[in-house]
């Protein structure tokens, strides 16, 4: 089980968190292995909490739809009352912009068990919403189900890679994949929702991320016309002696919108970042910006190769958040309005 091409780096990774690995043989990040639950165990608290178990009836299907998009299928609730969110990371935002109410979700995004923040700032009510236990890799299934949701959300990449315990995980209620993790942020967006009936908040989010895009554009133009910008993952450099140079991200995409001309970028490119060794990173020298994702800036710091690019010593390397690893529209707007004011930095010291 690794996490994908298009998924360069966890973004519940911590400099402390000891859920993933890095692997020195396949160049990805591999998550360490919790025990799963047993099924006993897990029919115990179902059967407590009045969950899902063998005996359920045909009322349990009452109010239920069948949803389809792409590869996926579910039959799933039209109206959830209670909605538990696996990760905390694009599978927050897709619960967010399909109003659901949310009761429960992991702190998937580096945050240190707590609420996610971020783009998601205020979007969660504290008192309302549940921070799972997010110490290991596989969730706390035992925990989840005492909260007896009608419905769990979660990435389709994770579900493929059963991640978190799929078995267990469809015991305690049905299970809704979700594709966050590709740069066609605006098509799955609006497909997803849009199969769901539920596209209200989304319209006013891609309202939002267009008139981003048009404010910004100009000064864009202004700043960075006949420049170029990199954007990469450096968590591996101290460790792997490698960093992973985007060619087609939901990052790259995004700043394409905005008009810059992106290093190495390729729309067409499944893969979606190319693997460089350190003593290849002048082939980074021509970028006049440079946006490197990491949870621990240090990893490059003092690599000769590294600090000879003309973007870091003229201090124009800048830290790309890695809580926007993944997501939608939410996530693609947070992504637009961060690269618009390390834009107008960069801008500012040109004078």
């Amino acid at each position: 089980m690794v996490i994908t091409s298009s998924d360069p780096l966890p973004t519940h990774l911590t400099s402390l968190d000891q859920r993933f690995l890095w692997s020195e043989n396949t160049k990805t990040w591999q998550p360490t292995r919790r025990k799963f639950l047993t099924g006993i165990g897990l029919a115990a608290v179902l059967t407590a909490c009045g969950g899902p178990t063998d005996d359920s009836t045909d009322d349990s299907n009452s109010g239920m739809i069948d949803y389809s998009w792409g590869a996926v299928s579910a039959r799933i609730p039209a109206d959830p009352k209670r909605v538990v969110v696996i990760e905390g990371r694009g599978d927050l935002e897709f619960a967010l912009l399909a109003g659901y109410p949310i009761v429960a979700t992991r702190s998937g995004l580096g945050f240190d068990g707590g609420l996610p923040q971020a783009q998601f700032a205020g979007m969660l009510d504290a008192a309302a919403v549940t921070v799972l236990d997010s110490s290991d890799t596989v969730p706390n299934h035992e925990q989840i189900a005492v909260l007896q949701p009608d419905l769990i959300v979660m990435r389709v990449n994770a579900w493929e890679a059963d991640w978190f315990g799929n078995e267990a995980l469809t015991q305690i209620a049905p299970v809704l994949q979700v594709q966050v993790n590709t740069p066609g942020f605006r098509r799955e967006t609006t497909e997803q929702l849009t199969a769901l009936g539920r596209t209200l908040t989304m319209t006013s989010w891609m309202d939002r991320y267009d008139a981003a895009i048009s404010e910004s554009a100009p000064l864009v133009a202004s700043a960075l016309t006949g420049k170029k910008v990199a954007m990469i993952t450096s968590q591996a450099a101290a460790s792997g002696g490698t960093v992973l140079v985007w060619t087609n991200q939901l990052g790259t995409g995004v700043a394409a919108d905005l008009g810059m001309e992106v290093f190495a970028h390729n729309p067409s490119d499944s893969e979606g970042f190319i693997e460089v060794s350190l003593e290849n990173l002048g082939m980074l020298e021509d970028a006049d910006m440079i946006f490197h994702q990491t949870t621990d800036p240090t990893t490059v710091a003092g690599i000769s190769t590294w600090e000879r690019l003309p973007a870091v010593r003229a201090g124009h390397s800048y830290i790309y958040p890695p809580a926007y690893n993944n997501g939608l529209v939410i996530t693609a707007t947070s992504i637009a309005e961060f690269l618009t004011a390390s834009v107008k930095n960069y801008a500012d010291t040109q004078h």
